[in-house]
């Protein structure tokens, strides 16, 4: 019953922020992002790269957060998407609403909690900066809360966060079904 999970919750601990990660080497954009006509920079936006770290499911974890923000903090809307990525990193979401987003003012965050998939290919990209990630299936649902508690603490990697929104395409979506009731 909707009551007794409401009675059952227990509330995740606050991961750690590391970042804005500035090497070694570049962070790896998405070839889908990359090739897009348009950069980001062209809306007035910028990346940021974080890695976020904590403990789930007993075990240590640790991932990859690429944050697309207005560069000017005074233009957030205060809207920001959460999306778990596709394999490969692909952002599927985000490559067919970008453009509205970015003209309105919104935040995206990309996830890389494709456990196996998104890691590895960061490694690929570069193996010394990715090198510390890990994340097992286990963990992912656990991550997603810590990673809400983080959009809404005092130590927000996007502060002025007023509506998030977790959204997902395809296998992309496992880690929300423990979040539809809430």
């Amino acid at each position: 019953s909707s009551a007794a999970s409401v009675t059952n919750y227990q509330v995740p601990t606050l991961p750690t922020i590391e970042g804005p990660i500035a090497e070694p080497g570049e962070m790896f954009i998405v070839d889908v992002e990359a090739a897009q006509p348009e950069s980001v920079a062209s809306y007035g936006y910028g990346f940021e790269e974080y890695f976020i770290s904590g403990f789930a499911a007993g075990s240590p974890y640790k991932i990859r957060v690429l944050v697309i923000r207005p560069s000017d903090r005074s233009q957030f809307s205060g809207h920001i998407l959460v999306e778990n990525n596709h394999a490969q990193n692909r952002p599927l979401v985000w490559r067919y609403t970008r453009d509205y987003n970015l003209s309105r003012g919104h935040a995206w965050i990309s996830v890389s909690t494709t456990t196996g998939d998104d890691i590895e290919l960061l490694r690929t990209q570069n193996p010394d900066r990715y090198a510390s990630l890990q994340l097992s299936e286990e963990q992912v649902s656990d991550v997603y809360a810590q990673l809400a508690l983080l959009l809404k603490s005092d130590n927000a990697i996007v502060p002025g966060v007023e509506n998030g929104y977790l959204t997902a395409f395809s296998m992309a979506e496992r880690p929300q079904p423990p979040y539809m009731d809430t």
